[in-house]
């Protein structure tokens, strides 16, 4: 999965962040951004994070928006071995009491491509990112319970 082949590829983009008209990285975590509120449904910060195979994997820390369009784009996730890593708010299952991500199984979280910031994601970090976790349906099969 971490090496951007098949299932899990990703384009050479450039590595750096995608900005709005004014030059600012357009998306940044929502604990930066003065006004951004989670205004429907669950605001899944501090909720546990449990992996495709039902293992509970760290928590949800902070949600990074794109702040111009008001949208959440990714969640952090603090693991619990330390650092943390991004996951795309599309392939997360909010429940009221855990945030499941049946993509990929607990193995695999710490191996998620990291960013060079935690204020900022470059455009190749997000394909990066992006194909490695939703690769993980064809590439880390076989373990994972698939029901949401």
């Amino acid at each position: 999965m971490a090496d951007g082949v098949g299932a899990a590829s990703w384009a050479p983009r450039r590595d750096e962040p995608e900005v709005d008209g004014h030059g600012h990285a357009k998306i940044v975590p929502m604990s930066s951004q003065k006004g951004h509120a989670v205004s429907a449904g669950r605001d899944p910060r501090g909720l546990p994070v449990q992996a495709g195979d039902l293992e509970v994997v760290g928590h949800v820390s902070d949600m990074w928006v794109d702040a111009p369009e008001q949208l959440i784009r990714y969640l952090e996730v603090e693991l619990n071995t330390g650092g943390k890593r991004l996951v795309p708010m599309t392939m997360a299952k909010i429940w009221p009491d855990r945030v499941r991500i049946n993509a990929i199984t607990s193995g695999r979280f710490a191996g998620i491509p990291q960013t060079k910031s935690m204020t900022t994601v470059t455009k190749l970090e997000e394909d990066k990112i992006s194909g490695y976790v939703a690769g993980g349906w064809l590439h880390d099969g076989g373990t994972r319970k698939r029901g949401f």
